[in-house]
């Protein structure tokens, strides 16, 4: 196949035409038929613009797209950045690309006859901008007030160098208003932080305190149970230092017997009637005991068996040596699992210390008496 064109292309007009709008502008190689830099594809009843095929064409600087249906951009025709000059009008663009203003090369765009009410903010970034063509779009009062009408060359080129304006200004206004809107956020953020840290002080405050206060707690408790525990080994040692040491009596010779069980004390003596068992019943301080005899008999523990005390049945105390009776207190502390923790403890006022009554035979030698072992 020979060469279709004697000389290189300059411009190539494809208007007029459907191929584009069906085969989706891969129906022709616009690549090896393009040498010069102006596209035309006006009047072909465009609905969406081959972008990909026109990226393929940096050297087309110029493309005319005008009396299309095309009712927007897409994204990514703004990655067109060689175009030169741009001819949109007649069409039914409703709103350009956000980023329009990545055509940073463009001088020369027509919009005319489309459904513009404004203009992207980016569009400030077109800073070759020459040439404006706004008229017959429904555009914001304001911004059709700095378009003007633009019924010729002359007020083209200030309707570009006026909206350009028009647009920075806005754009400041934006950028303005972004940095108040920054500025907001940073103070708000600021002063939630410090509500935080304040409110984590005051918690760190509240724990210390808490901590010191169960501390302070836990100190007098120990104060008051070491302070009990030397106050009973004090009563103790002063019961023990106060016990007299008996004189020797002068020897009298008494004649005695062991008591029979028909002597009496027995409850088959009283005719019959028992006086039934007793409860509560103990020796007295200082009551001098024989090993066996009974100390005290309780129905619910009351004393309990200290030195040289057994417990028998019944919950009776009884000594296990001979000797003098002693009563003595000390500091009482529950388990924590038992019933009395349960039942008792928590009813007590804070710092209350419970103590235990304990039955205790000193061993002594009783002096001043003495058994008959035979008859004189």
């Amino acid at each position: 196949m020979g060469r279709l064109f004697a000389e290189p292309l300059e411009t190539l007009n494809l208007s007029f035409n459907r191929i584009m709008a069906k085969a989706g502008g891969k129906g022709v190689n616009l690549k090896d038929k393009l040498d010069g830099n102006e596209l035309d594809l006006s009047l072909s009843d465009l609905n969406e613009i081959p972008v990909k095929e026109l990226a393929a064409l940096p050297k087309a600087t110029i493309l005319d797209l005008s009396c299309n249906n095309l009712t927007s951009l897409p994204s990514d025709f703004c990655s067109l950045t060689h175009l030169v000059k741009l001819d949109l009008s007649k069409n039914q663009l409703q709103q350009l690309p956000s980023d329009f203003g990545r055509l940073v090369n463009l001088q020369h765009l027509d919009l005319l006859n489309n459904r513009l009410v404004m203009l992207p903010v980016s569009f400030a970034q077109l800073k070759n901008l020459k040439w404006l063509d706004l008229k017959d779009n429904p555009l914001d009062p304001t911004l059709a007030k700095v378009a003007g009408d633009c019924l010729d060359e002359k007020q083209c080129k200030q309707a570009a160098i006026r909206v350009l304006q028009h647009m920075k200004t806005i754009q400041s206004e934006q950028d303005r208003e972004r940095q108040r809107r920054l500025q907001a956020e940073r103070e708000m953020e600021k002063k939630r932080e410090a509500e935080q840290r304040a409110r984590e002080a005051q918690e760190r405050e509240l724990r210390r305190r808490e901590k010191a206060e169960e501390k302070e707690r836990r100190r007098r408790e120990y104060d008051a149970l070491r302070a009990a525990r030397q106050e009973m080994e004090t009563q103790t040692k002063k019961e023990n230092s106060e016990i007299p040491i008996l004189a020797a009596p002068q020897v009298t010779a008494i004649a005695v017997r062991c008591a029979s069980k028909k002597s009496g004390g027995s409850s088959k003596n009283l005719g019959g009637h028992s006086p039934g068992k007793r409860y509560g019943y103990k020796k007295t301080e200082g009551t001098f005991v024989h090993a066996g005899n009974t100390l005290a008999t309780q129905r619910i523990i009351r004393w309990h068996p200290g030195a040289h005390v057994g417990m028998g049945c019944n919950k009776t105390l009884y000594a296990l040596e001979d000797g003098i009776v002693r009563f003595t207190k000390e500091v009482y502390v529950p388990p924590p699992r038992s019933q009395e923790s349960r039942e008792v403890i928590c009813r007590l006022p804070k710092g209350v210390v419970l103590y235990k009554t304990f039955i205790n035979v000193v061993p002594t030698k009783e002096v001043g008496s003495f058994k008959l072992v035979t008859m004189l």
